[in-house]
């Protein structure tokens, strides 16, 4: 599992708004560096993007997804982007490396990998029929992370959850498509360790 930095490097600011008794509801919100206002910006024919928001673990996590789907139904995940309010940030770059991998892990669970029995066996026995994500096939990474005066929450598994939803949301902006099953693509080799995600046929879906 990895996920690729933006072109510039950055992994994302650890924000810090003023010290405030307001509310949660209240609290400024993560800024993103611009990235915050990407839902304004449209997209062209054939790209995407979802929105999915959780609660979970004493964080909150949102997640914007951009995909790509081509015309034979090829998805690529663009680019991630995340906002979460994990409490009180004590290590702020463990919780970037924390969401980055999470928001991964989450990719790979959505697109790739597939759990399947046969007569009360597991039919997948290692990475070679159970893929998961890697470098090449990963999308740019955009994080911001609120720091507040709440205790500190979750900063691994609140990241996995938002994904297949957005990801899904971004999908149907695209093609009209609403998947309900994970994972939502088939997995297909395109050389050695490279692979693709390729929607599946409507009547499969």
């Amino acid at each position: 599992m990895a996920c690729r930095r933006s072109a510039s490097g950055a992994l994302g600011p650890i924000c810090r708004p003023p010290r405030s008794t307001a509310s949660a509801a209240a609290r400024p919100r993560p800024c993103l560096t611009g990235h915050d206002r990407c839902w304004l910006v449209p997209l062209p024919a054939g790209r995407g993007r979802g929105i999915a928001i959780e609660s979970s673990f004493y964080s909150i996590v949102a997640q914007v997804v951009e995909v790509t789907v081509s015309e034979e139904g090829e998805v690529t995940v663009d680019r991630v982007i995340c906002a979460a309010d994990v409490g009180t940030v004590i290590n702020p770059a463990q919780v970037i490396a924390q969401m980055e991998g999470s928001i991964c892990w989450g990719l790979t669970t959505a697109l790739m990998s597939a759990n399947t029995l046969d007569r009360g066996a597991m039919r997948e026995t290692n990475f070679h029929d159970f893929p998961v994500q890697r470098l090449q096939n990963a999308p740019d990474v955009h994080l911001a992370a609120l720091d507040s005066d709440a205790p500190p929450g979750g900063a691994g598994e609140p990241g996995v959850i938002p994904v297949a939803p957005a990801l899904a949301n971004a999908i149907f902006a695209v093609t009209g498509r609403q998947l309900r099953s994970l994972p939502l693509a088939v997995t297909q080799p395109v050389g050695v360790r490279r692979t693709r995600s390729i929607l599946p046929a409507a009547e499969e879906a």
